[in-house]
């Protein structure tokens, strides 16, 4: 085989997998991943890049935490995909002083199955609790990388790095995306 033939193998592979991972792509869980997984769950970084992504001012009820009164929240909406989407971001201290910060998108027509697998690629690890239509992913980060933790660990990660709850759920009102930010 000539260099030609080989570099033109190579170049069609990988033209090939670029339309793979274009087929696969959900615009569902990137909204999420770009507004809170990416931010890190950083409530003013959220805001920002609710404001960049063009995502306008929306009254949406929050999920708090029983107990729970946010210092800060906000709530936007756009079109994802053909689908309504709303976003939900709140922050502020519990009664013991830990901060918490959640950051929530929700996508009325989305594609639960594809949405925990893109989930998992994020993390890297199988999730931790599963339900149907609902599993739950514990971790931290450790050096810059993600990782998975169990419940002897929580109170150390929320005291070092934080500890993020990222959450996937679906049902006939679409696909819910949540992480929870603890940090002591």
């Amino acid at each position: 085989m000539n260099f030609n033939k080989m570099a033109l193998g190579f170049a069609i592979t990988a033209a090939l997998a670029g339309l793979a991972r274009a087929a696969c792509a959900d615009p569902a869980f990137d909204a999420f991943r770009q507004l809170c997984l990416d931010t890190g769950a950083d409530y003013p970084a959220v805001a920002r890049a609710a404001d960049a992504g063009d995502w306008k001012p929306v009254d949406v009820p929050l999920s708090l935490l029983s107990g729970f009164v946010p210092t800060d929240k906000l709530t936007r909406g756009k079109s994802i995909a053909g689908s309504d989407a709303n976003l939900a971001v709140w922050r502020g201290k519990n009664a013991n002083n830990v901060m918490l910060t959640d950051c929530q998108v929700q996508v009325g027509r989305a594609d639960f199955h594809a949405a925990v697998a893109n989930a998992q690629a994020w993390t890297g690890f199988a999730p931790q609790d599963t339900k149907e239509q609902k599993v739950l992913y514990h971790l931290t980060d450790v050096a810059g990388a993600r990782k998975a933790i169990e419940k002897p660990d929580y109170d150390a990660a929320a005291a070092g790095p934080g500890l993020e709850i990222v959450t996937v759920s679906g049902g006939s009102g679409g696909v819910n995306f949540d992480v929870l930010k603890i940090k002591k």
